[in-house]
C-alpha cells in the first residue's frame, strides 16, 4: 500500500494518516476480524518502507552567494537526479552566474544554470555548467523522455561565469565567460520545446549517489527577465522522506484511542522492507477493548500535538495481520551504516552505535555506545553526545574511557553482559603497518542482540584471530586500505570468520572508494551486499550461515551432470562413469572404473585460506589411487589410498621452509578392502585430522603451518593431474565440503545412515 504524508499543508490537521474500519466489505464480503483476544493473538505485525532523507539544500549567505548541496545519479540520459533552486517564468528568459567552486565528487559532477519545462526527472532542459575535471559543459532534452545531447569544452575550471538565453519562440544559446563581460559560446542554440510558465534557476548533481556534492553561485542575474524575488528549491528525479514519528492506532467501539509509536524516529526514511511487530499490550494498557476494536490507522506525524512534526514523503505499507502468541515473529535485528566507520544496530528494544562520528543529526537514543580505539574517525566525543541518553552505557579500550572521562572498559577477550546486549571485545591492530599496534589492545566487537551476532571489526589487518570467530551472522570488515586491510585482504577474512553476510566499510571518506567496496563483494568467500551510506539492513533478508559449501549426492540416474545440493559448484563427469541409482551408501552412487573415469567440479576452496572439511563415501578402490584431489600442478590429493596397502591418506600439507618439510597424513586403516568406508579429513587451522566410519584414525601431532595455497577446481575420482593409476575404481557416494573442520559428533552424524 502506497501512502504519501505531507504534514506542512496549511489548513490540514498536521499529521497524515489512514485509517481503516473493521466491518465487513460491501464489495467482497471479506471480514476483518474486530475480536484481537481470540485464538490467542497477541501480536499485530506490518512490514514498512520508506526513502532516504532529503539531502539536497539551497542556502543564501552571505547576501548574493548561494550554496546547493546535492547527490544524484546525473543530468543526463533520459532521467536526471539532482537539486534545482528555481523561480518561473513566461517567455523569453535569461540568467547567468558565477560559479566559484564545485567538489570533486566526480569527474562529471555538474553545477550551472538551468532552463526547464517541469520538474519531472525526464522534462525538456537545458542546463550550461561547470565540472570539477571536464570543463564546461552545454547539455540539452530537446523533448520529455528523450536522450540527452551534449557540447563540453575542456581544460576550464571555477570559478566560471555560465550563461543561458531563451527566446519566446524556445530557441536555447549557451555560453561561458571568465569575467562576466566577454562571453563565448558553447555549441549551436537548440530549439527545445517548453510550456509555460518555465523554471530557471541554479542546479547541481552529483554525478555519485554516494556523496554529497557542494557548489557555490554568485552575481547570479536575469536579463531582461521577469522573476519574483523568492527562490524555491527541491531535488528533481530523487524521492526523499522527512524523519517524523510513526505511529498505529486503533479506536474501540467505545471510542478509546490508543496510540502505539514506534521506537526508531528514522523509520520513515528506513529505505528497505522492515518488520514491525507491535504487542497489543500496548494497546490494552492504554484502555482499548481489544475485543471490540472498531478501526486500526497508519500515520505519520504525532496526532497529540499536531503540527509539531513536519515534512512529507512517501511509505509503503504490506502484510498486516495479527500473530496468535505461539507464532510469534522473531524479533528483528537491523543495521545501518552511517558512513566511514560508524555502525548502528537496533531491535525494537535497544539500539548500540559502534564509533558514531559524523552522525548527521541528535537522537539520543543509544542502549549502548561501543569505541574501537582513540582515532578521531572512530571516537569522536560531540558524536558520542548526539546519540548517548542519560541511560547510555559507554564501552571502550581503557584509553578511550580515560579520554572520555567515564565508561566501562573492556579489553581483547572480554564481554561485558547488559540488558538485551552483549558485548565482546576482540583483537584489532595492524600487521604491516605502525597505525593500530597489537600492544595498544584495541578491539573490534562482536555485538549479540536477540540470537544474531554482528562483528563489528575496527581499524585491523588480515589477523589469525578471526580464524577463531564463530556463528557470526553480519560481519563488518574494512575494505578501504592504507590503514587497515585492503578489499583483497578484507575478502580473504570472509574465509577466515565465514559469516552469513558481509559487508564493506571504512571507505568513502577517508579512504577507499566504491570501486574498493564492489571488488571486495565480488571476491568475498560469502555472501556480501555493499551499504550505501545511512543504507539499512535487516535480519529477515539476511542468508542463512551453512558450512555446508558443497555436496554432491551422486543420485542422479542419468547424464554427465553431477549436481551440487549445497550451491552452484555442479560436476561434470568424463569417460564413461556408470550412475547405480540403487547400490550406493545414501541413495545412488557413481560408479568409477579406475582408467579415465571422474568427476570436475569447479569448486574453488583454498586450503591455505581457513579451516575445512572434505568427506565422502567410498566403496572399492585400489592402493595409490585418488577419492578427492585439487587440479593442476599446484593441487595437491585431499583425500585418496596410500600406494601400497591402501591406507586412506592426505597429501594435503605446508609448503616446505627450507630445510623443513611436512610429509603427508597416512592413517593405519585400510580402505580399499571392497566394504563401505566414510572417509574424511579435516584442517583446523593447526592439525590435519583423518577419519574412517566416524573415528579419527590419524592427527598431527602437533601444530603445523598453513597449507599450501592453490586456487583450482576440485576431481572426485581422480588425482591432481588426472595421472595414470589415480583414478578410482570402486563407487564414490555423498561428497561433502564444509568451510569449517568438523567435530566428531558431526562427522558421526552426517555418516549415520
Amino acid at each position: 500500500m502506497p501512502f504519501w504524508y505531507n504534514n506542512d499543508k496549511p489548513g490540514f490537521a498536521g499529521y497524515s494518516e489512514v485509517v481503516k474500519t473493521l466491518t465487513r466489505s460491501a464489495g467482497s464480503g471479506q471480514a476483518y476480524p474486530r475480536d484481537w483476544t481470540e485464538q490467542g493473538v497477541g501480536e499485530l505485525s506490518l512490514w514498512f518502507r520508506g526513502y532516504p532523507v532529503y539531502v539536497g539544500g539551497f542556502e543564501e549567505d552571505p547576501p548574493g552567494t548561494y550554496t546547493i548541496s546535492a547527490s544524484g545519479i546525473d543530468i543526463w540520459n533520459p532521467s536526471d537526479q539532482f537539486h534545482f533552486a528555481y523561480k518561473q517564468i513566461t517567455g523569453a528568459g535569461t540568467i547567468q552566474a558565477q560559479v566559484l567552486s564545485v567538489s570533486h565528487t566526480d569527474d562529471w559532477a555538474k553545477a550551472g544554470v538551468m532552463i526547464r519545462d517541469s520538474l519531472d526527472a525526464d522534462s525538456a532542459h537545458a542546463m550550461m555548467a561547470v565540472t570539477p575535471a571536464n570543463g564546461v559543459w552545454f547539455g540539452r532534452r530537446a523533448a520529455a523522455g528523450k536522450s540527452s545531447i551534449s557540447t563540453a569544452q575542456p581544460g576550464i575550471i571555477a570559478p566560471r561565469w555560465v550563461r543561458l538565453e531563451r527566446t519566446a519562440g524556445g530557441l536555447v544559446r549557451a555560453s561561458y565567460s571568465e569575467d562576466g563581460n566577454a562571453w563565448t559560446p558553447l555549441g549551436t542554440p537548440e530549439a527545445i520545446t517548453m510550456s509555460e510558465p518555465i523554471y530557471i534557476g541554479l542546479a547541481l548533481t552529483s554525478h555519485n549517489p554516494d556523496a554529497v556534492c557542494e557548489a557555490r553561485f554568485s552575481d547570479v542575474g536575469f536579463s531582461d527577465t521577469t522573476v519574483d524575488p523568492q527562490w524555491t528549491d527541491q531535488d528533481v528525479g530523487m524521492l526523499a522522506n522527512t524523519a517524523v514519528p510513526m505511529y498505529v492506532a486503533v479506536t474501540d467501539s467505545g471510542g478509546t484511542d490508543a496510540i502505539v509509536y514506534h521506537d526508531d524516529p528514522n523509520a520513515a526514511v528506513t529505505d528497505t522492507w522492515t518488520q514491525w511487530v507491535v504487542p497489543l499490550r500496548q494497546f490494552a494498557d492504554q484502555g482499548v477493548n481489544l475485543a471490540d476494536v472498531d478501526r486500526i490507522a497508519i500515520g505519520l506525524g504525532d496526532p497529540v500535538l499536531p503540527g509539531q512534526s513536519g515534512g512529507s514523503g512517501k511509505m509503503y505499507f504490506d502484510d498486516i495481520r495479527l500473530y496468535r502468541s505461539a507464532e510469534e515473529p522473531e524479533e528483528i535485528i537491523t543495521v545501518q551504516w552511517l558512513g566511514h566507520s560508524t555502525v548502528k544496530i537496533w531491535t525494537e528494544h535497544s539500539v548500540v552505535y559502534v564509533d558514531p562520528e559524523r552522525v548527521p543529526q541528535s537522537l539520543n537514543d543509544a542502549t549502548v555506545v561501543c569505541v574501537t580505539h582513540t582515532h578521531g574517525d572512530h571516537y569522536s566525543p560531540s558524536d558520542i553526545a548526539k546519540v548517548s541518553n542519560d541511560q547510555t552505557q559507554f564501552i571502550a579500550p581503557p584509553d578511550v574511557v580515560q579520554r572520555y572521562g567515564s565508561g566501562r572498559t573492556i579489553a581483547p577477550g572480554q564481554t561485558i553482559q547488559l540488558n538485551g546486549v552483549s558485548v565482546t571485545a576482540v583483537p584489532s591492530y595492524n600487521t604491516n603497518k605502525t597505525n593500530h599496534p597489537r600492544s595498544n589492545n584495541w578491539v573490534g566487537f562482536i555485538i549479540e542482540l536477540g540470537d544474531k551476532r554482528i562483528y563489528v571489526a575496527g581499524d585491523t589487518d588480515l589477523i589469525d584471530e578471526m580464524k577463531t570467530l564463530a556463528d557470526i551472522d553480519v560481519a563488518f570488515l574494512p575494505a578501504g586500505g592504507t590503514y587497515t586491510m585492503n578489499a583483497t585482504e578484507a575478502a580473504e577474512a570472509t574465509g577466515y570468520i565465514k559469516c552469513g553476510l558481509a559487508i564493506p566499510y571504512h571507505w568513502g571518506q577517508n579512504v577507499g572508494n566504491l570501486s574498493d567496496a564492489q571488488r571486495f563483494a565480488e571476491l568475498a568467500k560469502s555472501p556480501a551486499q555493499v551499504l550505501m551510506v545511512n543504507e539499512t539492513t535487516s535480519s529477515d533478508s539476511w542468508p542463512e550461515y551453512s558450512p555446508l559449501v558443497a555436496h554432491w549426492k551422486l543420485d542422479e540416474a542419468q547424464g554427465a551432470i553431477a549436481g551440487d545440493g549445497a550451491g552452484d559448484n555442479h560436476g561434470t563427469a568424463y569417460g564413461d562413469p556408470l550412475w547405480r541409482s540403487a547400490d550406493g551408501k545414501v541413495d545412488g552412487a557413481l560408479e568409477l572404473d579406475g582408467l579415465d573415469d571422474y568427476v570436475s567440479t569447479g569448486l574453488v576452496l583454498n586450503p591455505a585460506s581457513g579451516t575445512f572439511s572434505v568427506f565422502a563415501w567410498v566403496k572399492g578402490g585400489a592402493p595409490g589411487q585418488a577419492i578427492v584431489s585439487q587440479a593442476g600442478s599446484a593441487g595437491q590429493r585431499w583425500l585418496g589410498a596410500e600406494p601400497v596397502l591402501g591406507n586412506l591418506m592426505t597429501e594435503l600439507t605446508p609448503p616446505a621452509a627450507g630445510r623443513s618439510v611436512t610429509q603427508p597424513l597416512v592413517s593405519e586403516s585400510i580402505v580399499t578392502d571392497g566394504q563401505w568406508h566414510h572417509v574424511g579429513f579435516a584442517w583446523d587451522g593447526s592439525l590435519r585430522r583423518l577419519y574412517v566410519d566416524g573415528a579419527q584414525v590419524a592427527s598431527d601431532s602437533a601444530a603445523i603451518a598453513a597449507l599450501e595455497s592453490s586456487t583450482s577446481g576440485l576431481y572426485i575420482g581422480a588425482g591432481q593431474n588426472l595421472g595414470q593409476g589415480t583414478f578410482w575404481a570402486g563407487l564414490i557416494d555423498d561428497v561433502r565440503v564444509y568451510n569449517v573442520a568438523l567435530s566428531t559428533e558431526e562427522i558421526q552424524e552426517i555418516g549415520s545412515v
